[in-house]
């Protein structure tokens, strides 16, 4: 800790190149200012413990290089965690690694990203259809979740390192 006080200026969006941002354990007060979203190359960003008002700025979610995000501690932090930035998460095809918030966790379903399932008839002899849902617009090596019906073979090929569940009926 620092000991910093004050606000968090809005010129903060003026630095472009910023990777870490640490202001955590200080005394820094007021909103967090929606620039940070202009802070595209931004990886680590932690402000917990602190006094920060008011809601996250949905503009966090346009970083698409956050790894890890850190707000806790942070009571006069009101609202919920913009779907914007749930989105980031790995689970849901983004990076973001590590999400710390005194509010509630986002939803399990990355509901910012609407799925789109495709239904196509199996060529097996059973004649079960196979089912498989990707987020739309799913950047390469996104999670994949696949669901085999019973007495159908099961192949998946994902990326390395990138998250898959798959969930084959027992006695297949």
């Amino acid at each position: 800790a620092n000991q910093l006080t004050g606000t968090i200026p809005t010129q903060i969006g003026l630095l472009t190149n910023l990777e870490f941002l640490f202001l955590d354990n200080n005394q820094v007060t007021g909103t967090i200012p929606m620039q940070i979203g202009l802070l595209t190359n931004l990886e680590r960003l932690r402000l917990s413990d602190n006094q920060l008002t008011g809601p996250i700025p949905t503009q966090i979610g346009q970083l698409d290089n956050l790894l890890t995000f850190r707000l806790e501690n942070s009571p006069l932090i009101t609202g919920t965690i913009p779907t914007q930035i749930c989105s980031l998460l790995i689970i849901c095809g983004g990076k973001l690694q590590s999400l710390f918030t005194s509010l509630d966790p986002c939803p399990m379903e990355c509901s910012s990203m609407s799925p789109s399932i495709s239904i196509q008839p199996s060529k097996f002899p059973s004649g079960s259809p196979s089912v498989s849902t990707v987020p739309s617009a799913a950047p390469s090596g996104a999670p994949s979740v696949s669901i085999v019906p019973s007495g159908a073979p099961s192949v998946s090929a994902v990326p390395s390192g990138a998250p898959s569940v798959s969930t084959v009926p027992s006695g297949t």
